[in-house]
């Protein structure tokens, strides 16, 4: 998977969170099993799913940071893993259909609410390697996006 050494410390320090927070989550699971009949145990049952979904999160994290490979970030006009965008809507008129969004170029994922535009969306895939302007996307009906790069922050 790739990604960049931001998001890479990112996922890492995740990781490291979600680590302490899994043996708090055993901890109180232990602490509810104690306290007896674990069919009717609330306590029991809220904590041994937050440890079952710990376990998930670290196991996915892991897996990611495992198979990394790092690209460097770039301040070159096109588009890559890791670049940073802007994207408006546009009516056939060309002016804009809605307020522009931010998004993270990235490999996997696309998903509006983490603001990730993936590379296999259709959009992700039609500005691969593009530099700002405006795309169209005709499986989606036509619709033109105008794409700006950012070169700086985030």
């Amino acid at each position: 998977m790739q990604m960049t050494e931001k998001q890479y410390k990112e996922i890492s320090q995740k990781l490291y969170a979600a680590k302490q927070e899994y043996e708090e989550a055993l901890f109180a699971q232990r602490d509810a099993a104690e306290a007896g009949d674990l069919s009717e145990n609330a306590e029991y049952e809220t904590a041994r799913q937050a440890v079952e979904r710990l376990s998930k999160d670290i196991g996915k994290m892991e897996s990611d940071l495992a198979s990394a490979e790092i690209v460097l970030e770039d301040s070159s006009p096109r588009f890559t893993i890791g670049s940073i965008i802007d994207v408006t809507r546009l009516n056939p008129d060309g002016t804009p259909a809605g307020e522009k969004r931010r998004f993270r170029y990235d490999a996997s994922g696309d998903t509006v609410m983490k603001q990730v535009l993936g590379v296999k969306s259709s959009l992700g895939q039609a500005i691969h390697n593009g530099v700002s302007g405006i795309y169209t996307i005709p499986n989606n009906g036509g619709i033109d996006y105008l794409v700006e790069k950012v070169i700086h922050g985030y």
